[in-house]
């Protein structure tokens, strides 16, 4: 079985919401199934669009808000911390082995500073210690 894609996405990159949601919709057809894993700690604010309540309506079933990878210093200029590293790595990795693709979701416009490129470092980390290649 062929191991899942990681994406990452971050809503406040595309200051035009069309252009996101067009980005989204593109890679969704190409890399069906796809799902977008919410990892934002408060994910009922913001803009209309990137709200749980819309993405629930549009992804459905493919939608997952996994608070374990939230980051708990969010707002405060500190650096990442995620709420429960171990139990939302263990869970979304073992949706990679089953060759899910998931796309991490969350509101920043750096992903230099984003937690969601630690989440997918760790996710890369637990698939290489488990012996699947990617």
């Amino acid at each position: 079985m062929t191991t899942g894609t990681i994406f990452t996405f971050g809503a406040n990159s595309y200051p035009n919401e069309a252009d996101g949601i067009t980005y989204l919709a593109t890679l969704a057809a190409q890399h069906a199934p796809l799902y977008l894993v919410d990892i934002r700690s408060r994910p009922s604010r913001g803009p209309i669009t990137w709200q749980q309540n819309s993405l629930r309506n549009r992804w459905g079933y493919y939608y997952l808000w996994v608070t374990d990878l939230c980051d708990s210093n969010y707002g405060t200029g500190l650096p990442p911390c995620l709420a429960y590293p171990e139990r939302g790595v263990r869970s979304l990795a073992r949706r990679l082995r089953v060759g899910q693709n998931l796309l991490l979701f969350c509101a920043c416009a750096d992903s230099a500073v984003c937690h969601r490129m630690l989440v997918a470092k760790l996710l890369q980390e637990a698939l290489s210690e488990s012996g699947v290649k990617q």
